[in-house]
């Protein structure tokens, strides 16, 4: 039978996975949400069991002892990615409602099976991509939607580091490892949310670890609008690049870094041209290539956008308890899983690969 909840009940929780993220959620950003509260985790390590038992929270002795608690309605998977599936289909079929930490699944086809489980059961299924929150894809949404910048023609997301993949199973190609379902994830995500129309084409080159797993990659998006998207994630990459470059025939925005430090530069009137001056390089003259005059531009700050870690919760307890639906649409999920796919083989094959989708 179905339990509807009203306003006054904690949701009680539990995590599988007690690891980093599975921590983050557990200490943070529960704590962050009005409604929502652990009960207890389960993790194969022993030391993050006893980490949880530190922490105040009921360390269960397995995942079948959670899953069978009726405390518990919503389950958090925060394991690495090879056992997502296995799991959210269990916590489904236990009468659990379940979200799972990016990505979903490490196939399209698996996340449709359990796709199909959670309308069998009746279950919530969603994923947690809380970097639809994050202050820098806020702004560029924000610039996007205004309009200033006319047609756009490219857009540029980059995720640069120099400090390599962290030690253990995001290296582990068979795992999920890899920066593409790590990080090119959220980035697609991100994309795809503020860009309208069809993917035409994917290209997609890396660079590998031994085990084939990716510790950088740059995959263009060609849109059937002719708009080109770059994703650019690389972890040896000692000068970063913009971490967000939009241009259009209008204007171009730029966000550099996590500080979300930039500008948007537009047209002041189309209809006026300024001779540019020549630019004399050490090898001849340019003149298409000197800077553009400044009186025919404005220069302004990115507008002053904030994320909230905390907002993605609160959508999900909206959504738990019935008034709305995940903020994050298993449709949006599966096609980011498919763009990942093509990129894969378009990487394998050296050769772009046709989308429509």
């Amino acid at each position: 039978m179905e339990v509807v909840m009203t306003d006054l009940q904690q949701i009680k929780a539990g995590i599988i996975g007690f690891g980093g993220m599975g921590f983050h959620h557990g200490t943070h950003l529960m704590a962050l949400a009005d409604g929502l509260e652990l009960k207890g985790v389960f993790d194969t390590d022993p030391e993050r069991m006893n980490l949880a038992k530190e922490r105040g929270f009921s360390a269960y002795s397995s995942q079948e002892e959670l899953l069978a608690d009726p405390d518990i309605s919503f389950v958090v998977v925060a394991t690495p990615n090879d056992f997502h599936p296995a799991i959210a289909e269990a916590a489904m079929r236990a009468g659990k409602n379940v979200m799972l930490e990016k990505p979903a699944t490490i196939t399209a086809g698996e996340f449709e099976k359990l796709i199909e489980i959670a309308e069998e059961t009746g279950r919530i299924l969603t994923v947690h991509q809380n970097r639809r929150f994050d202050s820098d894809y806020l702004i560029i949404k924000e610039v996007l939607a205004g309009g200033r910048l006319g047609e756009v023609f490219s857009v540029h997301s980059c995720v640069h580091g120099s400090n390599g993949i962290p030690p253990g199973w995001r290296k582990v190609k068979r795992q999920g490892g890899g920066m593409l379902l790590d990080w090119g994830v959220h980035l697609l995500d991100q994309l795809l949310l503020v860009i309208p129309g069809k993917i035409a084409r994917v290209y997609c080159t890396m660079q590998t670890l031994p085990d084939g797993s990716d510790e950088c990659f740059d995959l263009t998006l060609t849109f059937e609008s002719g708009l080109n998207a770059v994703v650019s994630v690389g972890t040896k990459n000692f000068i970063p690049q913009p971490r967000w470059l939009v241009c259009g025939n209008l204007g171009a925005a730029q966000v550099d870094g996590w500080n979300c430090v930039g500008k948007v530069v537009t047209v002041k009137d189309t209809e006026v041209y300024f001779e540019p001056e020549i630019v004399y390089t050490t090898a001849g003259p340019t003149k298409t290539m000197a800077p553009r005059n400044k009186l025919t531009v404005d220069e302004v700050p990115l507008p002053a956008i904030r994320g909230d870690e905390g907002a993605f919760y609160q959508t999900l307890i909206s959504a738990l308890r019935g008034k709305s639906k995940p903020i994050v649409d298993n449709a949006e999920v599966l096609r980011v899983l498919r763009v990942m796919e093509a990129a894969r083989t378009s990487y394998e094959t050296g050769r772009a690969i046709e989308f429509n989708m």
